[in-house]
């Protein structure tokens, strides 16, 4: 470490770095081990395990218990990330009937891929900057509610991020500088075809890396450059099919489609949730319709998706994420304690205008004025390019903007990884304002994320009420026969507690409600699969079913509420009335 560091004319204590690099490290891994050991009622209560979470657990455990890759026996699914599901299914070969067991186990796993990420992190820094700003890089993720939130949520994000963290890592040191060989390529192809295998969205960091190789060729300009180029992009390409292929070929016989279908379902959900939780920008009226015909969506409705996206990211995130988390929220539904924030919802438009096109257009500038060398640098064609890919797929390949704190992660982890370096390079540009200008923006972030640990405030360790679909499954097994066939759109915490085939019907986790989604045709597959009993919220049911159905296709009836508005309801399927 001291000697890396000397080489830019500087001298750090190796004793102090390796001591504080394992203090951060223990620290890194004690955060989110609490946090995997709450209660699990109250990582329930507070969201931390979603419900997208029991769909990984449930499937893991009808694959234990030989039952193939399925979340209801009703149909095959391949709508999870492989990687991570694969480690949960040894929890069920021994967890027999224990509920609680395998959240917690997982989480334990989460934790460990979360650590081993942050290591990832430091040296990434530590060869793009120096040990000063790898150690802040380390303390800001170790200390960021954000980031221990989302890498222990019992998803995959945890274990994507580390293989995001590993690839740009492997690129810099192995590929980028021309000077890596056959062996280097074919273990980035391995690191590339497991990163997609962890999350399918690691293609497009692949594409970002690639475009950055692409542009450092070009600028080499050489015959033994673009020799290199040809052989080693091969070469990366080829190993990460052949790691990829054997689940995509799964996946095809499964459910005819390569990637998840759980995309397509995504889609279709957010298309016919229309703006019931998008805030509408620049549709205005149009949004005052709340639902429009999914096969004929608005093209306002993209720009409305857009701009939450790209007001989430460039503004709230990059801005403060490192003093606040910013978790379930934008700053158009919920501003916080921040003044600008509650002046982009009061304005949106305005704000749009006067702080988000400003952000994005310095970004594009510095893109396209970069004049540094070619050998070394940093992030900041990979970070651009990135962030454009993801703001176009998120915009109109998968528009589910109610998930952006959990699909955002890699790219906000990006943007604080590029703004610590440049803030290092100000530390290093000499006189007061350098010496003094690091310590106080790492000192006033890590000041904020420890502020904002009041996240925290409502987790229990023991004894935790049960609140949301739990507490509704408990109210209502009761009032359902034990030979009843249930349905749920939300149907990940409904399942997994109460031991039975909980039919999805929004499609993520099954193919054949994900096609009768699309098809408009959700009535008719509920009586097909001889669904009996519907748990969900009523206005879900409105937006993905009932609306589009003629009068008497499917005759319901309310039985049973839950003890609060937002809770689900629980309706019975009576027979047709024609």
């Amino acid at each position: 470490m001291e000697g890396r560091d000397r080489d830019r004319g500087e001298h750090f204590p190796q004793r102090f770095s390796r001591l504080l690099f394992w203090f951060l490290i223990a620290l890194l891994f004690s955060t989110r081990l609490a946090l995997a050991l709450a209660d699990y009622r109250s990582l329930i209560s507070n969201n931390f395990y979603c419900d997208d979470a029991f769909y990984y657990l449930k499937i893991a455990e009808n694959i234990a218990a030989g039952r193939g890759l399925t979340f209801d026996g009703v149909a095959p699914t391949n709508g999870f990330h492989p990687l991570y599901l694969l480690q949960l299914v040894p929890i069920f070969k021994w967890a027999g009937e224990n509920r609680e067991l395998p959240i917690h186990l997982s989480g334990i796993i989460l934790t460990l891929w979360s650590t081993a990420t942050g290591v990832l992190i430091f040296g990434l820094m530590r060869r793009l900057s120096s040990v000063p700003a790898a150690l802040g890089a380390l303390a800001l993720f170790a200390v960021s509610p954000y980031f221990i939130i989302h890498g222990v949520n019992g998803l995959e994000t945890g274990v994507a991020l580390f293989f995001f963290v590993a690839l740009i890592t492997a690129y810099v040191a192995w590929i980028r500088e021309g000077e890596g060989g056959t062996k280097q390529a074919v273990l980035f192809g391995v690191l590339g075809g497991m990163g997609v295998l962890a999350r399918v969205d690691i293609v497009l960091l692949l594409a970002a890396v690639g475009a950055d190789f692409v542009w450092r060729t070009i600028r080499r300009d050489s015959l033994l450059t673009r020799a290199y180029f040809t052989r080693t992009m091969a070469i990366t390409t080829l190993t990460g099919l052949l790691i990829w292929l054997p689940w995509g070929l799964i996946s095809k016989n499964l459910t005819g489609q390569f990637l998840p279908t759980s995309g397509k379902a995504t889609k279709q959900i957010a298309l016919n949730y229309g703006w019931s939780t998008l805030p509408a920008v620049w549709s205005g009226p149009v949004a005052a319709d709340i639902f429009f015909d999914p096969d004929d969506v608005p093209p306002v409705f993209f720009a409305d998706v857009g701009t939450r996206l790209a007001t989430v990211f460039l503004f709230e995130w990059p801005v403060l994420a490192p003093l606040r988390i910013n978790l379930p929220v934008t700053p158009f539904s919920d501003p916080g304690p921040s003044a600008l924030s509650r002046a982009v919802q009061s304005s949106p438009r305005r704000a749009l205008l006067l702080i988000v096109l400003p952000i994005g257009g310095g970004l594009a500038f510095a893109l396209i004025r970069k004049r540094r060398p070619v050998r070394g640098g940093g992030l900041l064609v990979i970070f651009g390019i990135y962030l454009a890919l993801i703001t176009l797929g998120y915009t109109f390949y998968a528009p589910a903007y109610w998930f952006f704190g959990r699909y955002l992660v890699p790219a906000v982890l990006l943007a604080t990884l590029v703004m610590i370096r440049w803030s290092d390079a100000l530390r290093r540009s000499g006189g007061i304002k350098g010496k003094f200008a690091w310590p106080a923006i790492l000192a006033v972030w890590i000041g904020c994320q420890l502020v904002s640990w009041n996240s925290f405030a409502e987790v229990d360790w023991s004894d935790s009420p049960e609140t949301g679909f739990l507490a509704n499954w408990r109210q209502f097994e009761p009032l359902i026969d034990e030979s009843a066939r249930i349905g749920a759109f939300q149907a990940g915490i409904f399942s997994y507690f109460s031991g039975r085939d909980v039919v999805n019907l929004d499609g993520k986790v099954n193919a054949g409600a994900q096609s009768a989604l699309s098809r408009k045709r959700l009535h008719e597959y509920i009586r097909e699969t001889g669904v009996s009993y519907i748990m969900d919220w009523e206005w879900v049911l409105v937006a993905l079913c009932l609306r589009h159905m003629e009068k008497g296709d499917l005759a319901i009836r309310r039985i049973a509420e839950g003890a609060t508005p937002a809770d689900a309801s629980l309706y019975a399927i009576l027979p047709p009335t024609r």
